[in-house]
């Protein structure tokens, strides 16, 4: 059976409804308030995020620098729908990263052995042409040593030198000096 209230019970008096009018329009203000601080807060990430720098396809220096600006804004804004995307781009970039990583070590270490296949040539063609040259076979002395210069060696030690060695063959190769 429903409970009839009587008496004074049921009425609000006029005060008390503009009080409850109040505080509901505070709690609509308070809460509308902070849905718009945190639409504001997204925008400012999101056009944060859109103004990293992009990475240029294959080049390390990019890549490091966008993945530098992704961790820090997963960093300063850890609570943020656009902190997940970033979240799964750094972890597709930081893939790509290894990789070249992996691939220009790669290519450095076969650079480095070329760069030493081509030192012990350059070395070995030399050391020919001072034996060449102490069997007095001058000829054979100045084409082993023209071979050494010609191997790209611009940083090797001994270039110089082996240039006046060359020299001074060719100039006595021009007086008529003894040769095979």
């Amino acid at each position: 059976m429903p409970v009839k209230i009587h008496g004074n019970a049921a009425r609000v008096s006029p005060t008390q409804r503009r009080r409850r009018f109040l505080v509901a329009l505070g709690v609509v203000f308070l809460l509308s308030g902070t849905l718009t601080a945190l639409h504001q807060r997204e925008v400012h990430i999101d056009e944060r995020y859109a103004a990293l720098p992009r990475v240029v396809e294959g080049d390390l220096g990019t890549l490091r620098v966008r993945l530098a600006g992704l961790e820090e804004l997963i960093e300063r804004y850890p609570f943020s729908r656009v902190t997940f995307r970033a979240g799964r781009e750094k972890h597709e970039l930081q893939v790509e990263h290894d990789r070249l990583e992996i691939e220009h070590n790669r290519a450095q270490r076969s650079e480095e052995a070329r760069e030493s296949e081509r030192r012990s040539q350059a070395e070995s063609l030399r050391y020919t042409g001072l034996e060449l040259a102490r069997d007095e076979d001058y000829v054979g002395a100045r084409d082993a040593l023209r071979k050494a210069l010609e191997v790209d060696l611009p940083d090797w030690d001994m270039r110089e030198r082996v240039e006046l060695d060359l020299q001074a063959i060719e100039a006595w190769l021009e007086q008529g000096g003894g040769g095979r």
